[in-house]
């Protein structure tokens, strides 16, 4: 359970840094269909882990969606207490 938990961390971050290379992508000069064909195929495997975890081991799936949304809830608490909003789009 601990290594499926671990696994889909792993292949969310994977997609996030590929949103982020996305945005980045003028500044890097990098590929942007590379970008876009890693994100795709990284999304589709955590799909398809979250599906099999879903089936397989639905304890695991129900403790990755509730730490996502903890995670989610934290970062929100966070930014509030800091004062900060999040940059839009483009900026920053």
């Amino acid at each position: 359970a601990i290594a499926s938990v671990g696994s889909a961390t792993a292949l969310l971050l994977f997609v996030l840094l590929c949103v982020g290379g996305y945005r980045c992508r003028r500044e890097t000069r990098s590929n942007p269909v590379m970008i876009v064909l890693a994100g795709s195929v990284t999304a589709v495997v955590l799909g398809f882990f979250a599906v099999d975890t879903y089936r397989n081991a639905p304890q695991t799936f129900t403790a990755i969606v509730l730490i996502l949304i903890l995670a989610v809830i934290l970062d929100t608490i966070w930014r509030q207490v800091r004062g900060q909003e999040p940059e839009a789009a483009g900026t920053g």
